[in-house]
């Protein structure tokens, strides 16, 4: 019994000095290391971006701007069919777009889709692309927003994002007591109400 330990222990110490006096291993001859299984997905940081929602990033707004972080009470996705021809009011409460009659040549289907983590919206339609024949109108609201958003004495404004020219800020006539912002909109893509100073 007294041997097979001190064999054991011997057996020990040697497999520890072995590890500990191995030369190191030149790191062009190590071998590879094991690729991630098939299902793993790389973790993602983007630091200089506005999470909203878990498919969609937005790069940051300009400098001294910043978007509301008051997300809409309802975040599913809804669809309004505005008809050809027509004066039409769709979207939600919170982001609602007037139709002027003969700025759509066709009947759309248009989903609006809340952000989720500031107070902005995606509007798409049922066709790759549509321009407004005539201007219509986005109002936005931010009447749900806790106190003190947006900040005192800080402009609000509506910015629109497109992936090809990035953020415009196209200011807006704001109400304050109904805490709304309209402004008038040619095409459709993703808009923010965000705070600044002018």
């Amino acid at each position: 019994m007294r041997s097979d330990r001190i064999r054991l222990y011997t057996a020990l110490c040697i497999l520890l000095w072995a590890v500990a006096c191995a030369p190191p291993q030149d790191p062009a001859t190590a071998p590879p290391p094991a690729p991630p299984p098939p299902d793993a997905r790389p973790a993602i940081v983007q630091r200089d971006t506005i999470p909203v929602g878990l498919a969609v990033q937005l790069p940051p707004l300009p400098a001294g701007w910043r978007a509301l972080r008051c997300p809409a009470p309802d975040r599913q996705p809804k669809r309004f069919t505005a008809r050809a021809g027509r004066a039409e009011r769709v979207g939600p409460d919170f982001a609602l777009l007037e139709i002027r009659t003969g700025a759509l040549d066709r009947t759309v289907q248009f989903t609006f889709t809340p952000l989720d983590t500031i107070r902005a919206v995606e509007i798409q339609a049922d066709t790759e692309s549509i321009t407004f024949n005539r201007p219509a109108q986005l109002t936005m609201s931010y009447g749900r927003c806790p106190p003190g958003i947006p900040t005192p004495g800080r402009t609000v404004t509506i910015w629109r994002y497109r992936q090809q020219d990035g953020w415009t800020n196209l200011q807006g006539e704001v109400d304050p007591e109904a805490r709304t912002i309209r402004v008038e909109i040619t095409v459709i893509s993703r808009f923010a109400i965000a705070e600044g100073r002018q």
